[in-house]
C-alpha cells in the first residue's frame, strides 16, 4: 500500500493597505489645502471690509457761520442823460406845502392839583312849610366831612329838590361815596325833618392837569412834518415825467410856529408849518448795479454774500442843482457775508484727525462760527477721516 506524503505549506498574510500605491514624496496633504483656502477667504473678506470701511466712512461738519457786515457808502450823480461811471438818469421836482394843526395831549405827563370835590344831593322836607337854604349852607356827613351848597335853594313843603354841593376843603378827603347829610344850621327838630342824601359819589377833590413837555412838543412837530412830507411826496410823484422807481426827498422847514411851550399846563396846542420838499427821481436798476459793484469790490477773499442789503439801502439827497437838472445823492448799503468754501478757515485738511470738540473749539475761538456740529459715519468713527474727499462742510 502506497503511502501519501503530506507537505505543509506556509500561509503568507498579505497587508491590504500596503497594496495601495504610496503617495509621491512631494505631495501636499488635503488638510493643508483647506487651511490655505480658508486663510485666503479670510484675507479677501478683510480686504473687502477695509475697502468698504474706507469707502463709507465720512464726517459732515455743519457750521453756523458768523455774519460779517460789509458797508458801502458812495455818491452818485443823477442827470438827465447818464454818460459817466458814477451817473444815473433822473429828474428833479420841487414844491412847498403849508398847514395848521391842533394837537391834543393824550396820556403824557400830568400834574396833580387839589380842588374841591363836587356832586349832587337830594334835599327832602317833611314839614308843612317850605324851607329856604342860602348859598354855602353847610351839609355834614356822618363821618364829619363838610360840604356846602353851591347855590341857594328852597326845599318845598313835603317835597324834594336837587342841588349841587361842593366840599368845604380841597383835596382827596372830599371824594366820598354815596352818603346822607344833616344840616347843622337848622335847629335840632328841623334837622330830623329836613335831610339830604347823595346817590352818586363826590368827585374832583384831586384833579390832574396835563403838562406839555419838550419831548411831547418835539414829537408832535416831527409827526406833523412827516404828514406834510407824505402829502408833498404824492404831489411831486404826480409831476414825474418818467416812471423812475428810485426816489429820494429833501425837506426844508420854511416856517414853524407853536402857540405853547414846554411846561405849559394845556390840553391842546396849535402848530403851524410850512415846508419845501425837493424830490429826486432816478433809475433804481442802474443804481443797484453800481451798488453791487461797490460791495463786491469790498468783499474779502474766502467770503460770499448771503444778503446784499438792497432792501435796507438808504438814499439821501446831498446836493441839488435845479438849473442843470442834476443832483448828488448819497447811497449807504450794508451787505452781509459768511465764509465761503474757499476760505482758509474752512479748509478740510486742517480738521483731519480732530474730534468733534476740537473742530468746534477751533472754529469758535477763531470767530469763524457761532455754532458747530459734526456727524460721523459709521457710528464708531470719532475723528475726522484722513481722506479729505470724505469730509464735507455745510455752511449755514
Amino acid at each position: 500500500m502506497a503511502t501519501r506524503k503530506i507537505v505543509k505549506t506556509k500561509k503568507i498574510v498579505v497587508n491590504k493597505r500596503s497594496a495601495k500605491t504610496p503617495p509621491p514624496p512631494n505631495a501636499i496633504p488635503f488638510l493643508l489645502y483647506r487651511r490655505i483656502a480658508l486663510v485666503f477667504v479670510f484675507l479677501v473678506a478683510a480686504a473687502l471690509l477695509l475697502v468698504l470701511y474706507l469707502a463709507t466712512m465720512q464726517a459732515v461738519i455743519r457750521v453756523q457761520a458768523v455774519l460779517t457786515e460789509i458797508p458801502s457808502d458812495f455818491v452818485v450823480r443823477t442827470v438827465e442823460i447818464a454818460t459817466g461811471e458814477g451817473e444815473v438818469q433822473g429828474e428833479i421836482h420841487m414844491g412847498s406845502l403849508g398847514r395848521k394843526k391842533t394837537v391834543t395831549l393824550e396820556g403824557g405827563t400830568t400834574r396833580e392839583v387839589e380842588s374841591q370835590a363836587t356832586g349832587r344831593i337830594s334835599l327832602t322836607n317833611t314839614t308843612n312849610a317850605p324851607q329856604p337854604l342860602v348859598k354855602t349852607t353847610r351839609l355834614l356827613t356822618p363821618e364829619g366831612v363838610l360840604f356846602r351848597l353851591t347855590e341857594g335853594v328852597t326845599v318845598p313843603a313835603n317835597g324834594t329838590v336837587e342841588a349841587e354841593v361842593h366840599a368845604d376843603q380841597k383835596g382827596a378827603s372830599g371824594n366820598i361815596g354815596p352818603s346822607s347829610f344833616t344840616i347843622p344850621g337848622l335847629n335840632e327838630a328841623k334837622q330830623k325833618r329836613i335831610t339830604a342824601v347823595s346817590a352818586e359819589p363826590m368827585v374832583g377833590g384831586v384833579a390832574r392837569i396835563a403838562v406839555l413837555l419838550q419831548q411831547d412838543l418835539d414829537t408832535a412837530i416831527e409827526t406833523f412834518k412827516d404828514e406834510l412830507l407824505e402829502d408833498a411826496k404824492a404831489m411831486l410823484r404826480h409831476e414825474r415825467k418818467e416812471s423812475y422807481e428810485g426816489e429820494a426827498f429833501f425837506l426844508e422847514t420854511r416856517n414853524q410856529q407853536v402857540n405853547a411851550q414846554a411846561g405849559d399846563e394845556v390840553g391842546a396846542f396849535d402848530i403851524e408849518l410850512e415846508i419845501k420838499v425837493t424830490g429826486v427821481f432816478y433809475d433804481d436798476q442802474a443804481l443797484e448795479k453800481i451798488a453791487r459793484r461797490k460791495l463786491y469790490g469790498a468783499l474779502g477773499q474766502g467770503q460770499e454774500f448771503v444778503d446784499l442789503g438792497e432792501k435796507d439801502r438808504k438814499v439821501t439827497v446831498q446836493q441839488v442843482n435845479a438849473a442843470q437838472g442834476a443832483a448828488a445823492i448819497h447811497v449807504s448799503q450794508t451787505g452781509r457775508a459768511i465764509p465761503s468754501r474757499t476760505s482758509q478757515a474752512l479748509e478740510v485738511g486742517r480738521f483731519v484727525g480732530m474730534s468733534e470738540e476740537q473742530v468746534k473749539t477751533t472754529l469758535l475761538q477763531e470767530g469763524t462760527a457761532l455754532d458747530v456740529e459734526v456727524d460721523f459715519f459709521p457710528f464708531w468713527v470719532r475723528t475726522v477721516p484722513r481722506l479729505k474727499d470724505h469730509v464735507y462742510i455745510e455752511i449755514r
